[in-house]
């Protein structure tokens, strides 16, 4: 390098998988040592992204920071001319990821720095391109033979007792046994084997729920008595563990898990289930995979009996359990078959992923509503009440035809044209409603506050015109424990590290989008959500009375869909 000349300016990506197993700034601050002297004297690092939480199974399209690292790659101004990794097993997942991620550098002149290779990647080379290969394979081996050895270690603790991990099951509590951890580093830092103990509280629950299901009541039927009557949900019962979920009402699926796990009678088991990789598309493969957890085969389910304290017998539990021989049932014969012609495509949604429910927070769901005549009706369904069957709040019907909303959304998009382009990027600057980089959970969670509250206002309301208090006593306690768990999640979020938006950057994206605007009326479903999904869009549905509301996730209102569904 000649001397006095600019150093290459790099962007360094670093990787945490799991933030509750690792410390992600520790895990950062190691492998930005690596990447630091790799690149010493050669060039400076500008800016840092950090993936957390993230499975490097995920490819970077899939990556929240990893694909706006790859979106920047178009801007010739981006101020940087190379991304330097500090362990490419963490990086790549696999070496389709290595050869997806370098094709797209060296088609805009960009580097990529591995310690492995002392420096950049030389394209042209052959040993480069093996080496990378090499790593990319020892990342998936390593990824496998770290599953085999937690699944071995496992089946060799369970037959112990001990408490293999994970959130309690409902009902249970964790103790401890007084025994130190095998471990010696966690034994010196004074930490103890637990196990499950039934909890005095919950355990009548799960009594009551066999009780019921013996009686011949439904999951649907138990779920909707149990919200009724104001017992908290599982994790309303214990929000502290479960900071992901609402907590607001009892679900199906809850207490299918509760009836259905051997747990409750005693048994303790392992590997009911197990994790499979499928491929995102199977036309394209580039696209990465898709962690599932499916049953296993008998065979592989490992039971150890009494090791737990049981809640019900043998007889009860057997009695609760659903049958399983019923066939499925055929096509109703009052509802006519589908046509060919009516059928739709998965994935044909311009807005799927894009559009939640501003009652719950939660995506909703693409639904095709077929007619006898004409074609059918595409839209997007809330699916809560499904669900959550006995939460009054909620809307029980939330459907809102596709063609409903897409010609409000591109004339509001539209309208963002120069001659209203100041005034537009004011009014978005000056909105709270900017994309904030708050994560899912925090979202729900202040919906829940917001509802609790408004709970709370209603029933002193109540008592102040004269009803018995004694009848919302424990309604208003469970209002009260679900603005608490709300709250807890809202205060233990810290905001993201990254700059707010600028106006300059705002008002170059959205001359941008003007020019696209009027292409969208030749552009099928899968180029639309491409566009939207590019442009960083976000819609929330909310349907108040016979009126319905969209909103965007930049904060700016716009127009209202109409009256009815």
């Amino acid at each position: 390098m000649t001397q006095g000349a600019a150093l290459p300016a790099l962007m360094a990506y670093a990787r945490t998988s799991t933030a509750d197993q690792q410390n992600p700034e520790e895990s950062l601050r190691w492998q930005l040592d690596i990447a630091n002297t790799l690149i010493a004297g050669r060039a400076k690092i500008v800016g840092v992204v950090h993936d957390k939480d993230t499975s490097r199974s995920l490819p970077w399209s899939q990556r929240k920071e990893a694909s706006g690292l790859l979106a920047q790659l178009t801007n010739q101004n981006r101020g940087w001319s190379g991304i330097v990794v500090g362990e490419p097993q963490r990086a790549f997942g696999d070496t389709g990821q290595v050869q997806t991620v370098l094709a797209q550098l060296n088609h805009y002149g960009v580097q990529l720095w591995v310690p492995e290779l002392q420096g950049p990647v030389d394209p042209t080379s052959e040993i480069h391109d093996i080496i990378l290969s090499l790593f990319g394979g020892l990342s998936r081996a390593e990824r496998n033979r770290l599953r085999v050895r937690v699944r071995t270690s496992m089946r060799a603790m369970a037959p112990e007792g001990r408490y293999l991990g994970g959130r309690p099951p409902y009902g249970y509590q964790l103790v401890r046994t007084g025994v130190p951890h095998p471990n010696p580093e966690k034994a010196r830092q004074g930490v103890e084997l637990t196990r499950l103990a039934v909890d005095s509280s919950t355990s009548e629950v799960v009594k009551a729920i066999f009780a019921w299901r013996s009686d011949g009541l439904g999951f649907r039927a138990i779920a909707s008595r149990l919200t009724s009557a104001g017992v908290p949900c599982p994790s309303g019962a214990d929000p502290k563990r479960n900071p992901h979920r609402l907590g607001r009402a009892w679900s199906v699926n809850a207490v299918r898990a509760i009836v259905l796990n051997p747990k409750y009678k005693g048994e303790q088991t392992y590997g009911r289930y197990h994790k499979v990789e499928r491929l995102r598309s199977v036309d394209n493969p580039a696209a990465g995979h898709i962690t599932r957890e499916v049953p296993s085969l008998a065979d592989d389910i490992l039971t150890i009996a009494n090791v737990i304290e049981p809640i019900v017998s043998e007889a009860e539990w057997r009695a609760a359990q659903p049958g399983r021989t019923a066939s499925r049932p055929g096509p109703r014969p009052d509802r006519p078959a589908q046509r060919p012609d009516m059928r739709v495509a998965p994935g044909r949604y311009a807005l799927r992923g894009l559009l939640i429910c501003a009652e719950c927070g939660r995506r909703m769901q693409g639904n095709v509503i077929t007619r006898t005549q004409g074609p059918p009706r595409l839209g997007y369904r809330c699916v809560f009440r499904n669900e959550y069957p006995g939460d009054e709040n909620h809307p029980k019907s939330l459907f809102v035809a596709e063609n409903r909303i897409l010609p409000v959304l591109d004339e509001w998009l539209r309208k963002l044209s120069s001659k209203n382009l100041k005034v537009t990027v004011a009014a978005m600057m000056e909105h709270t409603g900017v994309d904030d980089g708050q994560p899912p959970e925090v979202r729900r969670a202040r919906i829940m506050a917001s509802q609790a509250q408004t709970k709370l206002d209603r029933y002193m309301d109540a008592i102040e015109k004269g009803m018995d208090p004694a009848l919302y006593v424990e309604r208003s306690r469970t209002a009260q424990r679900e603005l608490a768990a709300a709250t807890a999640v809202i205060e233990g979020h810290s905001p993201a590290d990254e700059p707010p938006v600028t106006e300059d950057q705002l008002r170059d994206l959205l001359e941008r989008v003007g020019d696209v605007v009027a292409l969208l009326r030749h552009a099928d479903a899968d180029e639309r959500r491409e566009f939207y999904q590019e442009l960083g869009l976000r819609l929330a549905y909310q349907r108040l009375g016979e009126q319905e509301k969209i909103r965007a996730s930049l904060g700016v209102e716009f127009s209202r869909v109409g009256g009815g569904t």
